[in-house]
């Protein structure tokens, strides 16, 4: 299965963190990388997570055409430059980690939860899953890089004749001092509540500003807090606490 869902372009070999990120660490620096997604842990001079999903004219398209313009937005998050996001540059860091982590997923075996309509949405116009919610944190903690998907089964409605399984799934990057993190929720086209929102406990929900959709223009970066290392682990788990049904805000 290609990420186009098309069989017109030969398949590629394409980097899911693109080359530009490792070249960002001086010198052959050796760090242990684990693939969350297939459990394999392995030593690397360079991010070696390598799909074969995408076709050539995706890969040589719109998904280098993304990477060549967001790149200028994304480093100096990533090494913690004072600056501003304007909604337009937070929507193309959204479209960039939303196809980052659509490669990632599909490192893994299917079923996948990105359905093919949303990634071919993706590749034709940029088209952002919905509902699906997008944070970014400062890192200040010990890796240099690290990936984690977690699918998160819930339930809307629990304790009532209207309960309705939603699968929820949760992906967190950290590159350098950039944490970056989506949720996003699988509704049944049943599902019987007009609108759908998500809330974390109050000691979570200021880890991370949220990005998409835009809440601030322009966005000041850094936040004025961060996450060490027990913080990042707290933070990529936290959509698995929701303590009340979810309600879906379109």
């Amino acid at each position: 299965m290609r990420i186009c869902g098309r069989t017109d372009s030969k398949p590629s070999r394409e980097h899911v963190l693109a080359q530009w990120i490792s070249r960002e660490w001086p010198g052959k620096g050796v760090w242990d990388i684990e693939n969350t997604v297939t459990g394999k842990r392995f030593k690397a001079t360079h991010i070696k997570l390598i799909s074969r999903k995408p076709c050539i004219r995706c890969n040589t398209g719109w998904m280098m055409n993304l990477e060549r313009t967001v790149k200028p937005i994304l480093l100096p998050l990533m090494s913690g430059q004072r600056t501003t996001l304007s909604s337009e540059q937070q929507a193309l860091v959204v479209r960039w980690f939303i196809k980052t982590a659509i490669m990632h997923e599909m490192l893994g075996p299917e079923p996948y939860f990105f359905q093919p309509y949303e990634r071919r949405a993706l590749e034709t116009s940029l088209e952002v899953p919905k509902p699906t919610l997008f944070f970014l944190g400062q890192y200040l903690g010990q890796k240099p890089v690290s990936t984690i998907a977690i699918h998160i089964p819930l339930v809307a409605g629990q304790g009532t004749d209207q309960a309705t399984p939603v699968s929820g799934y949760s992906a967190t990057f950290t590159i350098k001092q950039l944490a970056l993190q989506l949720f996003s929720l699988r509704v049944p086209p049943t599902f019987p509540f007009g609108q759908i929102s998500l809330h974390l406990p109050a000691n979570l929900s200021d880890m991370a500003v949220q990005i998409w959709p835009v809440v601030e223009n322009p966005l000041p970066w850094p936040p004025p807090f961060w996450l060490d290392e027990d913080a990042r682990e707290l933070f990529q788990s936290r959509w698995t606490v929701l303590n009340e049904p979810p309600e879906i805000h379109e």
